[in-house]
């Protein structure tokens, strides 16, 4: 049999909300294409994005983002794409009418450690005579 895939590189998770000009019944039709959009604007796949909530009012969208480490601090990740953009700048790039820049509500986790190295050894002692 083949070997078993490699394990996914590790990934944060962060957490945001969008507050856009929609109403909840006119968003559920879109909720595809923004989560698409949104993935396509964070430079990540869909199944990278998920739509956790929709509330009403003007309709707040949370969404979760999965992003692998090495990319965390990276110019055109996930944090410093929605960190930078404007609500005019979503508005084009979801193809809905943002009200509010992004609101982070978790920031990303630290990258787990390295296991701690070992200490060196010992250094060598000639043998006595």
């Amino acid at each position: 049999p083949p070997p078993p895939s490699p394990p996914p590189p590790p990934a944060f998770e962060m957490s945001f909300t969008l507050t856009l000009d929609e109403t909840v019944e006119s968003f559920a039709g879109k909720r595809g294409a923004f989560r698409s959009a949104l993935a396509a604007f964070l430079n990540l796949s869909p199944d990278q994005v998920d739509v956790e909530a929709v509330v009403g009012g003007s309709v707040v969208v949370t969404s979760v983002v999965r992003e692998p480490f090495f990319r965390v601090n990276a110019p055109d990740g996930a944090i410093a794409l929605l960190q930078n953009a404007t609500a005019e700048v979503l508005s084009e790039a979801l193809a809905v009418t943002v009200l509010a820049p992004a609101a982070l509500l978790v920031p990303p986790s630290a990258p787990p450690s390295l296991p701690p190295r070992a200490p060196p050894p010992p250094p060598s002692r000639p043998p006595p005579r």
